[in-house]
């Protein structure tokens, strides 16, 4: 029996290759060899590096080093043997053979080069695995279909209209099989495939390379968009994790990366962190650590960041799932997880234009290595006093199926109806109620604000027409539901009238002017010419479920905010902000939105270097972390022992969305070294 091969140590900047040699046969028994080779000379010798999914953990194979045997996975067995060339040798690097994987310490420094290693390598062979139900031929000819234009690019445009296949083609079916592989889940395939100079796919005897299967991608999207092809024909967790591989973020930041990637599988954890950390261009210094725990990798990691940045950015990546018992045992509460849980949108990405505390005078938190607590000074707000989560099963939720409609109407009422809101925000109420459902004003309607020209202002008409379309969508769904739709309509459609007024630039004083705009008004905006024509299908079909004259009050009452708006980007935004998030009310009045696991015990705090509010939970002894929070109007101060964080209202501006506001008699309370708390609880 041959015995167990020992790696030779490595020295700086080295790395090894595999030389897999020729066999006749693919089910002869793997031989190779082992070289050593320095990042210094990798240009000069040609190799190709290998991405694939490893499956069970369990290494049950022999593959001969020598006269020597080490023991590798079922999965890389089977891949070897397909790549085996049966005329000359195969120069590959493959990372569970190349690394000697019982030696933690060489598995920290050799990830620290693979980044330089794929991007190095002549090919990467992306190895997708077997194809046991014979879908990769089909895939071939629908590959086939993908024609490339002068560029070399994709011409979607000849695709989608000579050779997009019919709904019921076998092709979508071949294609989803192949997005659902578990290959295009993992998390250091983002690394390989981005780094390599040129990626071949191999998924059993068919082979691809990336430009095809950006076409097949981006032909997939847009059959969707079309309503091409049926519900769940095409899986859609696959289809955008293809969509993140074919089409890489901008941005190289450290956090953006780590959010881009959550979605992600790792069977390691620390993974996740150290899977980016070749392609990332802007992030800490992060030196792999196999030995460390978990916890302390995820923890080092975000205080680097904080370190780096000089702000307290890094707190927003935080997302607790619903339901989710907050326990500094399992988990710091201030350290994002990074695993996908729940999506992470960060307000401060939406340009709302604001910081609320002033950055220039931040202080690095102190973080207790041993129970990992970190101290911030901060100032509080006041407490949540109530919350809009709609309580499962009420009679709203039943009627209002559509959840975006929900949300709304339930902050509306919540914010409508609340003393202290209303007379804090006076005139601008309903200025800083679509900011906060938001996350803030759109960057291009910013300038008008300030210009105080609102009649040009279309953000009114467009989220009016947002709101009309929500309404439309909710009685066409939900019919069954209606006996009479009118009284639905009529009480709702308030809101889209106080935004038309508002569009026309005046101020709704109080909210006793919920009397419909005149007729006139709504022909005034009934006549712009621009329509979308899904909407006019989408209320024609609303009549079809309905008397004449019910159908006639919905569809016209309605009408009136469709033309010429941009619903499109209201929705984009409410998407990212306001619908993954609570509408919340302050004790004092203030609004906002926050995370969706708040408590009514909760409360609103600004900590030193905190761009946005954060959301904390009082327990003995500190606070638990939440989450970001919006609200709408905040501005910094310098944040200080002697500082008060107080809204002021700069005569020399005319923004009307920053108010005054007199906070609590604690607002210069010192979080004293336990704002998050890691031990007894």
């Amino acid at each position: 029996m041959s015995s167990t091969h020992e790696y030779d140590n490595l020295g700086t900047g080295e790395f090894r290759i595999l030389r897999l040699l020729r066999a006749e046969h693919s089910d002869y028994v793997l031989k190779c060899r082992l070289e050593l080779v320095g990042l210094s000379d990798c240009l000069a010798i040609r190799y190709d590096a290998l991405s694939y999914v490893w499956g069970s953990m369990a290494a049950s194979v022999d593959i001969e080093i020598g006269n020597k045997t080490i023991k590798i996975t079922e999965t890389l067995s089977r891949c070897l043997k397909r790549l085996r060339l049966t005329d000359a040798d195969l120069i590959l690097w493959v990372d569970q053979i190349c690394i000697n994987q019982q030696d933690p310490d060489e598995r920290s420094t050799q990830v620290q080069i693979m980044g330089d290693i794929y991007r190095n390598a002549v090919t990467v062979i992306a190895w997708l695995g077997d194809d046991p139900d014979g879908n990769s031929p089909i895939l071939k000819q629908f590959l086939g279909d993908i024609h490339l234009d002068q560029n070399g690019e994709p011409d979607l445009e000849c695709f989608v209209r000579n050779h997009l296949p019919e709904g019921e083609s076998p092709k979508w079916g071949a294609l989803d099989a192949l997005l659902r592989l578990p290959y295009f889940t993992r998390v250091w395939v983002m690394q390989e495939v981005i780094l390599g100079r040129k990626v071949s796919f191999r998924w059993s005897e068919i082979e691809f390379d990336l430009t095809r299967l950006r076409g097949l991608v981006d032909a997939a999207h847009r059959a969707g968009e079309r309503e091409l092809y049926g519900d769940g024909l095409i899986g859609t967790d696959g289809l955008h994790c293809a969509m993140s591989l074919t089409d890489p973020p901008e941005s190289r930041s450290f956090e953006d990366i780590m959010n881009y990637v959550a979605h992600r599988h790792a069977t390691d954890p620390r993974d996740r962190i150290y899977a980016i950390l070749g392609f990332v261009e802007d992030g800490p210094s992060i030196v792999p650590h196999y030995d460390a725990p978990v916890q302390t990798v995820f923890t080092d990691a975000a205080m680097q960041v904080i370190s780096l940045r000089k702000n307290l950015d890094i707190l927003s990546y935080v997302s607790h799932p619903v339901n989710h018992r907050l326990d500094p045992a399992e988990w710091p509460t201030w350290v994002p997880t990074w695993d996908g849980r729940i999506s992470t949108n960060i307000v401060d990405k939406f340009g709302h234009g604001y910081s609320v505390t002033n950055l220039n005078s931040f202080t690095l938190p102190a973080l207790d290595a041993e129970n990992r607590s970190l101290s911030i000074r901060g100032l509080l707000f006041s407490s949540i006093e109530f919350l809009g989560m709609l309580p499962e099963g009420s009679e709203v939720a039943k009627i209002m199926d559509n959840y975006a409609a929900a949300k709304v109407w339930d902050a509306w009422k919540l914010a409508s109806g609340f003393e202290p809101t209303r007379k804090l925000y006076g005139p601008f109420f309903l200025d800083m109620f679509l900011s906060t459902l938001l996350g803030g004003w759109p960057e291009d309607d910013r300038d008008e604000l300030r210009s105080n020209n609102s009649a040009n202002d279309e953000f009114f008409r467009d989220f009016a027409s947002f709101w009309a379309d929500i309404l439309a969508r909710t009685v066409r769904w939900v019919q069954d539901s209606f006996e009479d739709p009118v009284p639905f309509v009529k009480e709702r459609v308030v809101l889209a009238d106080l935004l038309a007024v508002r569009f026309k630039g005046e101020k709704e004083n109080t909210l006793s002017q919920e009397s419909a705009p005149s007729v006139d008004w709504k022909s005034e905006m009934a006549n712009d010419p621009v329509y979308i024509d899904h909407r006019t299908s989408l209320l024609e079909k609303m009549k079809q479920k309905f008397d004449e004259p019910t159908a006639d009050f919905v569809s016209r009452e309605l009408a009136y905010f469709y033309p010429g708006a941009d619903w499109h980007k209201i929705y984009s935004r409410f998407n990212h902000a306001g619908s993954t998030r609570t509408f919340f009310l302050l004790s004092d009045g203030q609004i906002g939105i926050g995370p969706l696991i708040m408590e009514k015990t909760d409360v609103v705090a600004a900590l030193n270097g905190g761009r946005v509010p954060f959301v904390l939970r009082p327990v003995d002894g500190g606070y638990f972390f939440v989450g970001e929070c919006y609200m709408a109007g905040c501005v910094h101060e310098n944040l200080s022992k002697e500082t008060s964080l107080v809204e002021t209202s700069d005569s020399d501006s005319q923004e009307p969305y920053r108010v005054r506001q007199d906070l609590s008699t604690d607002r210069q309370a010192i979080f004293n070294g336990h704002t998050i708390v890691k031990y007894a609880f």
